[in-house]
């Protein structure tokens, strides 16, 4: 699957989630749920943790990968998918990536940041 065609799927997927979120959901959010103990922000709950999937997603990929070249391909892939999330307007899948390549687990790898080309 092309980098474009995943950033897109990751964007209906996304834009889909954000739709079933109330803003009600967010004032609870913002004042806390102890003041309203009895609403629930499941929706805005779900949406947020897609985030952390998609920032673990890239982690996984990254740890468990064990060649440099492999590592390299894979970081291409995610700055060039990263590129249509923004493109698509789909900030969320845009920092989770970005958060993704920015942990320590991540950034560490300097053998696989250095075999990046230039253009990247």
């Amino acid at each position: 699957m092309s980098s474009r065609e995943l950033a897109l799927q990751m964007t209906l997927y996304d834009f889909e989630l954000f739709n079933c979120v109330y803003e009600s959901e967010f004032v609870v959010s913002v004042f806390k749920k102890s003041h309203f103990p009895d609403k629930i922000v499941g929706n805005l709950d779900c949406f947020l943790a897609r985030f952390n999937e998609v920032q673990h997603w890239l982690l996984r990929k990254f740890v468990l990968t064990p060649l440099i070249s492999k590592r390299v391909h894979i970081l291409r892939k995610f700055i060039k998918i990263a590129q249509h999330c923004r493109d698509f307007q789909n900030m969320l899948a845009f920092f989770g990536i970005i958060m993704g390549l920015s942990n320590i687990a991540v950034s560490r790898l300097t053998q696989t940041w250095e075999k990046l080309p230039g253009k990247f």
